[in-house]
C-alpha cells in the first residue's frame, strides 16, 4: 500500500484537531507510549505515542498515521481513509515517498 501525507498548505494541522479525528473514527486507535531500550546503554527510554494512530482493519493493526511538523503521514492507510481524514480537516492529500530510513 502507498503512502500519503494530508496536509493543509495554508494552514497547519493541529494537534488537538488529529487528536478529536483519532476518537471519532472506529478504524483509528491511538499509539500508547511505549518503553524502549537504549541498545547501547541499557537505558530505558519513553517513546511518546502522541499524535500517532494506528490504522485497523477488522481490528488488526495494518498501518500507521503520525502526525508531524502540522502534516499527517499516512503509511499502509487505504486512500479512501486519507480522503476521510482530508475533508473533515479541510484539507488535501497526496501519495508520497517516504525517503525515511
Amino acid at each position: 500500500m502507498k503512502n500519503y501525507k494530508i496536509t493543509r498548505p495554508d494552514d497547519a494541522i493541529g494537534l488537538d484537531e488529529w487528536n478529536r479525528i483519532i476518537e471519532s473514527l472506529d478504524c483509528l486507535q491511538a499509539m500508547p507510549d511505549r518503553i524502549m531500550i537504549n541498545p547501547f546503554t541499557k537505558e530505558k527510554m519513553v517513546a511518546s505515542g502522541e499524535g500517532r494512530a494506528y490504522y485497523l482493519e477488522n481490528g488488526n493493526l495494518v498501518g500507521a498515521i503520525i502526525f508531524e511538523d502540522g502534516e499527517l503521514h499516512a503509511s499502509k492507510v487505504p486512500p479512501v481513509v486519507c480522503e476521510i481524514i482530508s475533508k473533515r480537516l479541510e484539507a488535501g492529500y497526496y501519495e508520497f515517498e517516504d525517503d525515511r530510513t
